[in-house]
């Protein structure tokens, strides 16, 4: 884990972002307080997988979502799901 001063921080914040959105832990120090920089994954939004990394139960779920059999909609099911959404045609 790399600790650096908020003072040293300041020229080399670019950087020390980019490491740490590619998984580096790196802790912020100003005097006694100490802040962990980390990457922000937003919930709702993209996300990177790295499967080499992630479970394999995660990985078995993601497969079975796109493997798995599903039935496509008819166009009167889609209908009927508007109609009952109280939304116009």
């Amino acid at each position: 884990m790399k600790t650096v001063t908020v003072t040293a921080t300041q020229p080399e914040l670019r950087k020390l972002v980019e490491e740490a959105y590619a998984g580096a832990q790196v802790v912020l120090a100003y005097g006694d307080k100490k802040v962990k920089l980390e990457r922000y994954a937003p919930s709702g939004g993209p996300v990177d997988f790295d499967l080499e990394q992630d479970s394999s139960e995660l990985e078995a779920e993601l497969l079975k979502g796109v493997q798995g059999p599903f039935t496509p909609y008819s166009r009167r099911d889609l209908e009927s799901t508007t109609r009952r959404s109280g939304r116009p045609d």
